[in-house]
């Protein structure tokens, strides 16, 4: 299960949230890892469909980071923090 913190900060709340989601996991014996967004841009999709020749996205960074570390996985966990009552576009 890949834990995916969408919050631009290491060790806040999405984190200590997603940490006990992951202690509960692991308890239950399921592998988990974790993956920070950070404050990496993540590039609008513009439906160009390289994504399905390549397998990469065409914008690169952060969003190929995670298809290659998810690609390992059967399950995520998604993390946003929630600011002014609305999430963050993850």
């Amino acid at each position: 299960m890949v834990l995916v913190n969408g919050s631009p900060h290491p060790k806040g709340c999405v984190y200590t949230a997603l940490s006990e989601a992951g202690n509960i996991l692991r308890e239950n014996g399921v592998e988990t890892e974790e993956f920070w967004i950070r404050n990496k841009p993540i590039g609008g999709r513009i439906d160009c469909r390289k994504r399905v020749d390549t397998g990469l996205c065409v914008f690169g960074g952060v969003v190929n980071e995670f298809l290659e570390t998810a690609a390992s996985f059967d399950g995520y966990v998604f993390g946003s923090p929630v600011n002014w009552a609305r999430r963050a576009a993850i």
